[in-house]
């Protein structure tokens, strides 16, 4: 069985790789966009609650 599957996995692993390395081509712009606009978003509510802070304490 092992060294049925040890003959296998080369053809397996050819076929596997280049779908792998396709999904993770459309997938990482998506993933890229998808941190950058969270980062954007974390940065302006820190930024905002900052603001909110240093003008309570202001007052």
């Amino acid at each position: 069985m092992a060294k049925v599957f040890g003959h296998d996995h080369p053809i397996f692993y050819q076929t596997l790789y280049p779908v792998l390395q396709t999904v993770y081509q459309i997938f990482d712009p998506v993933h890229q966009t998808f941190y950058q606009t969270f980062y954007l978003v974390h940065q302006t509510f820190y930024q905002l609650h900052f603001q909110f802070v240093l003008n309570r304490e202001a007052s």
